[in-house]
């Protein structure tokens, strides 16, 4: 990155970047990913696909870090080159990021479920599960913070019978943690402890 960067090769620069946004989030190294993308997207500003993957990054690396108007910011703007360029997966994601934005700048989880809803039916109908899960699982939130616990309920098992479904074990480990504490409020321990063991192998494994 700094090569590149050095040697003006801003768009390759965006595109690793954007590219590495995912691993910054996963490994917990949000600062270093903020600084690296708020960077690079200040020094080229036209509105490529490049920049629009980047912008995505910057939105998720600015929730992760609790700036919520950062987020929505960027993720209005990778919206709007995503639908330029007709990228629809990336558009799916900035809307999805765009749903996190809201709740995390303003504590607005109507909005945040709105928008989310919109990013689980622009992923199914992408044929992308992994993600229409991972959007799944904070509409779900959405809906226990909105009072809603039925369906609040029913999107976590529907996450944790996907998942399984799809031998997808990260979301699988997600969907054990939220089903356990039903269980466990339902007076169900041996079930609950179960699944949480589950989860931690899962989650230790990975």
């Amino acid at each position: 990155l700094d090569y590149l960067d050095a040697s003006g090769a801003s768009e390759d620069a965006l595109t690793l970047a954007a590219a590495l946004s995912r691993f910054w989030y996963q490994a917990g190294h949000v600062s270093e990913g903020r600084r690296r993308l708020e960077h690079l997207l200040g020094t080229d500003e036209r509105p490529t696909a490049a920049r629009a993957k980047a912008l995505n990054g910057a939105a998720g690396m600015a929730s992760a870090g609790g700036d919520g108007a950062t987020a929505r910011v960027r993720a209005e703007e990778a919206l709007a080159i995503h639908l330029q360029v007709g990228d629809d997966w990336g558009a799916a994601y900035a809307r999805y990021l765009l749903g996190m934005a809201a709740v995390v700048e303003k504590g607005d989880f109507a909005k945040g479920q709105e928008v989310c809803e919109e990013a689980v039916r622009a992923f199914r109908e992408l044929g992308d599960e992994h993600f229409a899960l991972v959007a799944t699982r904070s509409l779900a939130w959405m809906c226990g913070e909105l009072g809603d616990h039925a369906r609040f309920r029913a999107l976590y098992e529907d996450v944790l019978r996907r998942a399984r479904e799809l031998g997808n074990e990260r979301m699988e480990a997600r969907g054990l943690c939220a089903v356990a504490r039903f269980e466990a409020e339902a007076g169900r321990l041996h079930d609950a402890v179960g699944m949480l063991e589950r989860a931690y192998r899962i989650d230790r494994d990975l």
